[in-house]
């Protein structure tokens, strides 16, 4: 049975201006997918996942349950002693425990984006796209994975303005610039955050966290994972 958990990724405060300024990138690259790929069923189909990605940020599919370490709460339970309630300070060990998602906007409409790009663009660009993406990729999930640190009880946290800015660089030094550096700085941005962000520093804090919820591509890297790609198709484009 597949659970499904609905949580928004990021503070409700800074969520509005966040959404409206990610759909404000979406549009314009979305408008640079179409020029680039020339239009067609697939191009549009890039853009209307790019668009709905915002929205779909808030779904998390559940893929694991892990058992977490024991932790000290203290909770305040009441005894009524003359027909007075006095508060009793009781010390409970509990077992917390981490539901793994993957989150929908975050990772997969990213990596389905990334995909369908690199197939519309590599008969023109040849091997040489492949190459610039997985340098991309490879050198967004290092640098990624070295700023990003895992803060318990609330997941794995990443400045979301180094990778694009590393998955950009790093593609134009391949390709000098274009719609296939775009491209290429679209699939690092995304692919390497989600490795360096998510994968690895799960794989290396796991029993750290101690959060309710680690969403892949979710709450604390959705901006990473998301603003990456599409910054990072925009600048190098």
């Amino acid at each position: 049975m597949v659970r499904i958990v609905i949580h928004p990724p990021g503070h409700p405060l800074l969520l509005g201006t966040y959404i409206v300024l990610s759909i404000g990138l979406a549009f314009l690259a979305s408008a640079i997918v179409l020029e680039a790929a020339g239009g067609g069923f697939y191009a549009g189909l890039v853009s209307m996942l790019v668009l709905l990605s915002p929205a779909l940020s808030f779904v998390n599919v559940v893929v694991k349950e892990v058992e977490g370490e024991n932790v000290l709460e203290l909770n305040i339970e009441y005894m009524v002693v003359y027909g007075l309630p006095l508060p009793v300070p009781r010390l409970r060990y509990t077992r917390r425990r981490t539901l793994i998602a993957v989150n929908v906007g975050g990772a997969v409409i990213p990596v389905l984006v990334s995909l369908i790009l690199l197939a519309l663009l590599y008969p023109a660009a040849g091997p040489r796209l492949l190459e610039a993406s997985l340098a991309s990729t490879l050198s967004t999930a290092l640098i990624t994975f070295l700023a990003s640190r895992t803060v318990p009880g609330v997941g794995i946290v990443v400045p979301a303005i180094l990778p694009p800015m590393v998955s950009s660089i790093v593609s134009v030094i391949y390709l000098g610039g274009g719609p296939e550096a775009g491209v290429a700085a679209f699939t690092g941005g995304a692919l390497g955050s989600l490795l360096g962000a998510d994968v690895l520093r799960l794989l290396k804090d796991i029993r750290r966290i101690n959060a309710p919820l680690v969403s892949i591509g979710g709450a604390g890297v959705f901006d990473g994972i998301y603003l990456s790609a599409i910054l990072g198709f925009i600048l190098a484009y």
